[in-house]
């Protein structure tokens, strides 16, 4: 395996990549938008930056991160059959990051 995907994450790079995500985009289970990690993000980054390496070295993700609810959109005005929906899954800001 390739020794340099198990680095601990550093702030800077999950900082890097929650400045990616659309700051409103809409909210998983948690209810937490990007736009929130972003606000206190000196605040968080050191816990954030310990949970994530956390998950990469014992291999588990807590069910709370790892839920994800699927939005089923209408893609047509008055629609009768699955394939008429558009799903949409709402993942959690920090699974996004992970």
């Amino acid at each position: 395996m390739n020794q340099s995907l198990l680095k601990p994450f550093t702030a800077e790079e999950i900082q890097k990549a929650l400045f990616q995500l659309g700051a409103t985009k809409a909210p998983g289970d948690d209810g937490f938008p990007a736009l929130f990690f972003l606000k206190n993000w000196n605040t968080l980054a050191p816990r954030i930056t310990a949970e994530l390496t956390s998950f990469l070295h014992n291999g588990k993700i807590p069910e709370s991160l790892n839920k994800t609810l699927i939005a089923l959109v209408p893609k047509v005005k008055n629609p009768i059959s699955p394939k008429d929906y558009r799903p949409i899954s709402l993942c959690t800001v920090l699974y996004k990051i992970l």
